[in-house]
Parts: C-alpha cells; structure tokens; sequence
C-alpha cells in the first residue's frame, strides 16, 4: 500500500490539454498543455506549455513555452528557453538561458 502522506505530488497539465480558469495547487505543478488562467501555487511549477495569466509560487522554471501575465516568486525564475515572456515579474532571483522576447519589468526583492 503507498502511504500518500510521504508521496510526492505533482499536477500535470498535458500537451493538447487547454484549461479555461484558475488553479489553487499546494502541489508542484507542470504545464505542458495550456492554461488560460491564474496559477496560485504553494510549491514549484514548471512551463513546458502556454498559460495567459498570473503566476504565485515559490519557483518557477520555463523549460519552453510562453508566459503572459504577472509573475510573483517567493524565490527564484529559471528560464532555460522561452518562446516569449510578457508581463511584470517580481522575483529574489532570476536565471536566463535563452528567450526569444522578454517583454517585463523585472523587480527583484531581497525578504
């Protein structure tokens, strides 16, 4: 029997998936699909995909894909490839590897 209390948990939004609303997630997310929508999230999420929205969460790593909408970090921004970025960021720290357009005001806080 797997004891969920110890599991690690994981949302996964599929590539050809399309959600149209928020998502309120204590769990690490990652998107492949899209998500037309907030993403309020306790823990880390992953961008593979596409979402129209803000974005809460402790980290947050763009591995492809395009984000529109603000994004408010507890900790850090991994952009490792990025189709384009749009929107306002606040962040402790920021990694870029690679973006085709970045298009943000990019504030970083020392809490």
């Amino acid at each position: 029997m797997i004891d969920m209390e110890k599991k690690a948990q994981k949302s996964v939004i599929s590539e050809g998936t399309v959600i149209s609303g928020n998502i309120k997630t204590s769990d690490d997310i990652a998107v492949f699909g899209e998500v037309n929508g907030n993403i309020q999230c306790d823990k880390d999420i992953e961008i593979n995909g596409h979402t129209n929205g803000d974005i809460n969460a402790e980290n947050l790593t763009i591995a492809s894909g395009s984000i529109k909408g603000k994004i408010e970090l507890k900790n850090k921004m991994d952009i490792q490839y990025a189709d384009k970025i749009e929107g306002d960021i606040i962040t402790k720290q920021i990694g870029i590897k690679s973006c085709a357009s970045l298009i943000a005001n990019i504030k970083t806080i020392t809490e």
